[in-house]
Parts: structure tokens; C-alpha cells; sequence
């Protein structure tokens, strides 16, 4: 009885921790669950608002070609006046050479500010065209009408259509719009592989457990708990994908929804092919190498110099550049890791927590320090071989930190910007971040 008893209180304890973890799973998959619908509908009324800017953009370049293309018309149409002012008979006036001069200019004006607005004025698009066509959903249709009954009642008289106080450029907005539906469908389907990944969990525990103690029927906890958990049963979330479908083919892809499937499921990682940059890793380490190697010799012998200032200054630049060195060879380290992590299938990105828009293959990710491996060895070897004045002798390694800090902070669209941003923000906020109690 005593060995029934405790099988019986440890069963008790395992349910109620199945019970336990059950429910926290249920709760964070609610509660995500609904982020992601508020996020849905705050997604469909910025596209909403994007393609009403760029359809009254349209109107009012076609307006203005409108006004410019009759300004040409009547050009050449003279006033019945002569150019005294004096009015005239219709069949007495002739134009006189200022009228002719006057004639020839005003296309010639209006041709050159009708081809500065062509270069430096937004120009329409297949897609501008498409947003122009297409048919409003009766949810945005609805709040369109009350918005539009709004504006009216409160200046009907000296409004004509909506002034925006933030300026956003289509192109800006279009480009962060598509970024954020392609994270958020990435977001999706994590939370999506999320509940997959713990239902398969609590299947296989629960096998496990019918077979220590040779249950019957099998499966009991799945059927009575596990499947008529919210996150086994839920659609919405599937609703929410075929969603983010149809709003990315209607407003980027002109309703090419193949197109649109493809592009946000592409963006969950496919790799590519990275031959450019594994020769470019082979060409920067090997000359780095060759400069740092020859360096490290000069260096070697001026330990031996006869000057004791010059040795000793030597042998601090030594140390100064095998820390630098030292932290390139944990940075290569780490992406030989991850290049290992990557042949065996770990999700090494989610671990890290990595920026998904911002991503580097292991190969891409190993240009920073080959390329910093390059500058070392120039350094080394410029700095050893007493090229220059012999005052800048010891201002070499501040000299190369600046470049490294440099490059790392450097916010021109250049050498992979995105990712460097995020580095830098990541550090930065993990610095300065303080855990507050909630």
C-alpha cells in the first residue's frame, strides 16, 4: 500500500506539472496571439494611409502636368491689346518683336522647369498605378467614408483634401512597410513553430509516461487536455498569414499573390550563394597575414635595439597589438562556429537573438575581421619598419582603434550598414540598460 500510494502521489505530481506548464504555454500563445492581431490592424491602416498620400501624389503631378500642357497651349495665343496697353481692333493689331521674343522664351522657361519636375518630382510606377485601381476592403472602406464625413464638417469651407504634418516620402514609406509585414510574417511563423514544437513536446512526454507504466488507453492527457488546448485549435493565426499574403500582394505586388507568398517566405532565410565573399575572406587574411608576419620580425629585432627607450617602447606595442589580435581570433573563432552551427542545422540566429532583417551568413559575417585582420598587418608593418617621423612611433595602435571605431560607427550605406547598426545598438542598449522591477 505504501509503494501504491507514493506511485499514485508522484503521478499526481507529474500531472500537475504537465497542468502547470500547459497552462503558461496557453497563456504566452494567447497573449502573443492578440499582439499579433492589434499589430495586423495597425499594419492595414498605415497601408491604407500609404496608398491614399501616393493617390492624391498622383493626382495632384497629373494636375500640374494638366495646367503646364495648357500654358503651352496659349503660348502663342497674343493678347488683343498692343504692348502700350492701348486696346485695338482685332484686324489693326499686329505683334510686334517683344510679343515674338516673348513667344520664344516662355516654352523654352517652361521646358527647363518641366524637366527639373521630372528629375527631382516623384515619378508613378506600375505599383502607384496598381494602388490607384485597386478595390478598398468594406472595413476600410467604412473608415475612409467617416473620416471623409469628419474633414468635412470641420472645415468644409477652406479644406479641399487632408494636410499631413509628417512628411514621409512614398518610396520611405514603402520600403519600411514592407520590412515590417516581412518581420511580422516571420513572426508569425515562429509563433506558429512555437506551438507545433510544444504540442509535439507534450506528445512525446506523455509517450514516454504510458510507457513506464503501460497506460491504457494511450495518449490520455493528449486527447482530454492537450488537443482542446487554444494553441492546438486556434485558426487565427492561419488567418492572420493568408492575411499578410493578401495585403503584401495587393499594395507592393499588384495582386500577384504567388509573387507575394514567395517573397515573404523567402525572407525567413534562404541561403544564397557566398563564393564572392569566401574569396574575398581567403584575399584579405592571406595579405594580412603576409604584412603582419613581416612586422612581427621587425619588431623582433628592434627588442634587440641598442636604445633601451626603444625597447621598451617596443615590447608595450607588442602587447598592445596581440590584444587586438587576440580579440580578431575570438571573432573568427565565433564564425567558424558558426559556420559549424549552420552545416548541423541549429537555429543559432534565434539563440542569439539575432535581427532578422539584418542577418549575415557565417561567410558574409567573417569580412569583419578578415578586413580587420588586413588593417592590423598595415599597421604592424608600418609601425615596425619606422616609416614616417619617429614621433608617431608609439601613436600607431591609437591610430588603428580610431579606424576600427571608425568603420564599426560608420553610418554610410556601406559594408553591410544594417547589420553595423544593429550591433551597435545592441551593445549600446545592453550597456545602458537598467532592469527596472515591474
Amino acid at each position: 500500500m505504501v509503494v501504491i500510494d507514493q506511485v499514485r502521489l508522484r503521478q499526481k505530481e507529474f500531472f500537475a506539472w504537465m497542468d502547470k506548464e500547459l497552462d503558461k504555454v496557453e497563456t504566452f500563445y494567447k497573449m502573443k496571439e492578440d499582439e499579433a492581431g492589434a499589430r495586423l490592424a495597425i499594419l492595414r491602416e498605415q497601408l491604407h494611409e500609404m496608398r491614399n498620400r501616393r493617390i492624391e501624389e498622383v493626382a495632384a503631378i497629373q494636375h500640374a502636368k494638366s495646367i503646364r500642357k495648357e500654358d503651352e497651349h496659349n503660348t502663342f495665343q497674343f493678347p488683343p491689346g498692343n504692348s502700350n496697353g492701348q486696346s485695338k481692333k482685332d484686324d489693326e493689331y499686329r505683334p510686334n518683336s517683344r510679343d515674338h521674343l516673348k513667344a520664344w522664351y516662355e516654352p523654352l522657361g517652361r521646358a527647363i522647369d518641366q524637366a527639373k519636375a521630372k528629375v527631382t518630382g516623384p515619378h508613378p510606377g506600375q505599383n502607384s498605378k496598381a494602388l490607384q485601381n485597386m478595390q478598398e476592403s468594406p472595413e476600410m472602406r467604412a473608415k475612409t467614408q467617416a473620416e471623409r464625413n469628419r474633414r468635412l464638417d470641420d472645415g468644409r469651407d477652406y479644406i479641399r483634401r487632408p494636410h499631413y504634418n509628417d512628411d514621409v516620402p512614398y518610396r520611405t514609406a514603402k520600403r519600411k512597410l514592407k520590412l515590417a509585414l516581412q518581420e511580422f510574417y516571420r513572426g508569425m511563423e515562429l509563433l506558429k513553430s512555437y506551438a507545433l514544437l510544444n504540442r509535439t513536446a507534450f506528445r512525446k512526454i506523455n509517450k514516454k509516461y504510458d510507457k513506464a507504466i503501460n497506460a491504457h488507453p494511450p495518449l490520455r492527457y493528449m486527447s482530454e487536455k492537450v488537443n482542446k488546448a487554444w494553441f492546438v485549435q486556434s485558426e487565427v493565426l492561419d488567418g492572420h498569414l493568408h492575411a499578410v499574403e493578401d495585403l503584401y500582394a495587393r499594395y507592393f505586388e499588384r495582386g500577384n499573390h504567388k509573387i507575394a507568398t514567395g517573397k515573404l517566405r523567402s525572407s525567413l532565410g534562404k541561403s544564397a550563394d557566398q563564393s564572392a565573399s569566401a574569396f574575398r575572406n581567403g584575399i584579405l587574411i592571406g595579405t594580412g597575414a603576409v604584412f603582419t608576419i613581416q612586422g612581427v620580425i621587425y619588431g623582433a629585432d628592434l627588442l634587440h635595439h641598442p636604445d633601451p627607450t626603444i625597447r621598451l617602447q617596443t615590447s608595450y606595442l607588442l602587447q598592445i597589438y596581440a590584444g587586438y589580435f587576440l580579440a580578431l581570433y575570438l571573432f573568427s573563432w565565433f564564425c567558424l562556429d558558426c559556420s559549424i552551427w549552420t552545416r548541423n542545422k541549429i537555429n543559432y540566429q534565434f539563440v542569439f537573438e539575432f535581427d532578422p532583417r539584418s542577418h549575415l551568413d557565417w561567410r558574409e559575417l567573417a569580412e569583419f575581421p578578415s578586413f580587420l585582420i588586413l588593417v592590423l598587418g598595415l599597421f604592424v608593418w608600418l609601425n615596425f619598419t619606422s616609416y614616417g617621423s619617429s614621433a608617431m612611433y608609439i601613436y600607431y595602435p591609437v591610430i588603428l582603434i580610431f579606424v576600427t571605431v571608425v568603420l564599426i560607427f560608420l553610418p554610410a550605406p556601406i559594408l553591410f550598414h544594417r547589420s553595423r547598426r544593429w550591433f551597435v545598438y545592441s551593445h549600446v542598449s545592453s550597456i545602458f540598460y537598467i532592469n527596472l522591477p515591474n
